[in-house]
Formats: structure tokens, sequence, C-alpha cells
């Protein structure tokens, strides 16, 4: 595959954080984004971040909850008259305050991460899950936009991952998508709790199965060709598999845009490793600034798995799963 360090195309997925405020203070929350420096969009900050690019979709929310932003509603429109599908990641808390521009979105996410009352105020706290429950099912019934939940699978969930597809299906979502779980920075001793979870492989198999049986949409057919993977992951030991032997695309097809304004591939590599390719705020063209050129090279040759960190323990995902999960499909200028 050829890939230039200049891309002559528009990134197929942003990913906006138009604000950095949060209603609430999940356990597994980096404890750099608990210390916020309450940066919210206005109509103009986004049409500034994103006058250079024409993507496929844009997703709204990546350390922050977008319902915060009094702004969403245009936003949403806006990106909706562009012909760019608005995707809104959101924690849920505030979907009965969506307006008539809900029509507009493509995708809602809502991350739950439990699949019962107990389990979601451990992780969620001061908050109320039967609530969330009952917006999400309001919007189901709306039947104007497509909504799917997320789940990050660790210790205080993963016996739960049977019961999270039952719920799936209960509230007549899309689907369901379970991420594996990351926290870098978060205190050794909460980090190595999360990631206490002996029998996943057993659970994952049983929440494929039982996803089957009701034919609820999932990456878990995925996830369980992935155990070796898995494995090390939560172990915190060297990931061993064919990564090295393919190129991550992200740099030639997607940006995360921070509320600040700094910009890279994947919100990881910009969180965790601390890698902006510019600021879109401060620079013209961070699609192809020379920093942006520069970290193609390093992906290109593949060298990035030895420089990050991120890179080394990222659920590793061939062009063909992200063409399945993202159906990227070039949209020139």
């Amino acid at each position: 595959m050829w890939l230039p360090k200049k891309a002559f195309w528009s990134p197929q997925s942003l990913i906006l954080d138009i604000t950095n405020n949060c209603n609430l203070q999940c356990i597994m929350c980096r404890p750099q984004l608990l210390k916020r420096n309450n940066i919210s969009w206005s109509f103009t900050d986004f049409l500034v971040a994103t006058e250079h690019f024409s993507p496929r979709s844009a997703s709204l929310g990546g350390t922050g909850e977008p319902f915060l932003n009094k702004n969403l509603g245009e936003i949403v429109e806006h990106l909706s008259s562009k012909e760019i599908k608005p995707i809104v990641n959101t924690n849920g808390t505030l979907l009965n305050s969506a307006g008539s521009w809900l029509q507009k979105v493509h995708l809602i996410k809502v991350s739950l991460d439990a699949a019962n009352e107990k389990t979601y105020e451990i992780i969620r706290k001061n908050t109320n899950f039967l609530e969330i429950l009952s917006n999400i099912r309001k919007i189901v019934n709306l039947k104007v936009c497509r909504v799917r939940l997320e789940y990050v699978v660790m210790s205080t969930n993963y016996k739960e991952l049977t019961d999270f597809v039952q719920l799936t299906k209960e509230l007549a979502v899309e689907g369901a998508f379970f991420r594996l779980y990351q926290g870098m920075d978060l205190p050794e001793d909460l980090d190595r709790k999360f990631r206490e979870v002996p029998e996943i492989e057993r659970e994952l198999r049983r929440a494929n199965r039982e996803a089957k049986s009701l034919n609820v949409k999932s990456n878990l057919p995925d996830l369980c060709k992935k155990f070796d993977y898995i494995r090390s992951r939560y172990a915190r030991t060297k990931v061993d598999d064919e990564r090295k032997r393919h190129t991550c695309l992200l740099p030639w097809s997607q940006l995360f845009i921070r509320a600040d304004g700094e910009v890279s591939p994947c919100c990881d590599l910009l969180e965790i490793g601390h890698k902006s390719v510019g600021n879109v705020f401060k620079d013209k063209n961070v699609w192809n600034s020379t920093k942006m050129k520069d970290l193609r090279t390093i992906f290109r040759e593949r060298k990035n798995y030895d420089l990050y960190e991120t890179c080394q323990s990222c659920e590793f995902l061939d062009w063909r799963q992200i063409l399945k999960w993202t159906k990227l499909v070039p949209r020139w200028f």
C-alpha cells in the first residue's frame, strides 16, 4: 500500500472535543482529565477548528460531555448540512435535553460500563442509572437516530458482559461495543486493581454466545480472536502479535482535536503519548504540517511501535477491521 507523507485528501474521521467539561467523575478517568481548564467551544471555535476538513463523520465528545456545550445542536445541524455524519459520544445523563436537532444525528454512543444499578454506582458515582436507561429508551422510541452502547471491560464489571448483552437487547439499541481497559496514567494500585480479570476469556466467550443467540451486534467476535493480546493487555506484559507487520492507518485517516486545539491522529497518542502535530487555533495546516508528515514517516516505517507506549499496547486493527467498524472511504477535496 502506498502511503504518502503528504495526504492529498481530508481526514475521513474527526473526533472533536467541543468541551472538556464533564458532569461525572468516573473511577477509571485519567487524573489529568479531572484537572480540566473548563474549555467549551463557541460555534465560531468549531468553524475555525474544522474549516480545512471535509470528513465523512465527526464524533463530538472526547474527554468531556458534549451535552454540556450549549452549541451542540447548532454544531450537529451544521455538520449535517455539509453531509458530514454527526456522532455524539455521551454518558447519557443529559440525553433528555436534546432538541429537534437530534434527528440530524447519525449515531449516539452511550458509555454505560455497567449492566446494573449497583455496578454503575461504583464506576460512575453520583448519577442515576435507571434515569439514563429511561433516557435511552425515549431516544430509541423516537426512532430518529441510531444508538449504540459502550462498555470498558475491567475488574469491576467483567463478570457482567453477558448481562450487558441482554441489556442491549432489552433497550433495542443498535448494538454494543466493548473496549479494553487502558488507564496508563492511573495510580499503580488502582490500575492494578482494574486489570484483575482472570476469567475474561470465559466471560467474553459467554457474552459472544449470548450476543449471537439474541442477534445483538457487537465487536465480541473480533475480541474472541485476540485472547493472546488481551492477556498481555491486562497483565501489562509485552504485546507479542503481528502489529509490526502492519502499518496503523490513523495518521492518514483520522484526527483527534482536543478542546485546547492540540491535534493528533488518536486521543491516546495525544493524551498518553503527549504527541501533538499542531494546534488548529494556531496553525493553518495541521493535517499536512511538518510534524504530521514526520509522524506519517514514523508510522509508515512502523517505528511507532517502538517509540510510543500507547502504540505498543493498543488494540491493533488491520485495514479490514477499520473498514468494518468505521467504513472509511476516501472523500477527496
